[in-house]
């Protein structure tokens, strides 16, 4: 058996320094413009149920109460 392949993957450089707050504040980012996106489809979503549900409405009737 190789002795290279079984002590594991080959050594990496260290990340630069920051890296891992780049990487966080890049990952909320994302987090940030998933969620704007969700709401946006959301909102859109609930603008078409309401209007087909309005466009359904009997509008030739009148109540006199």
């Amino acid at each position: 058996m190789n002795k290279s392949t079984s002590d594991g993957p080959a050594s990496l450089t260290p990340p630069p320094e920051g890296y891992a707050d780049w990487l966080a504040d890049l990952k909320g980012r994302i987090h940030t413009a998933q969620q704007r996106a969700t709401l946006a489809v959301n909102r859109e979503l609930v603008a078409a149920i309401v209007q087909q549900a309005v466009g359904q409405l009997p509008w030739g009737l009148t109540c006199y109460c």
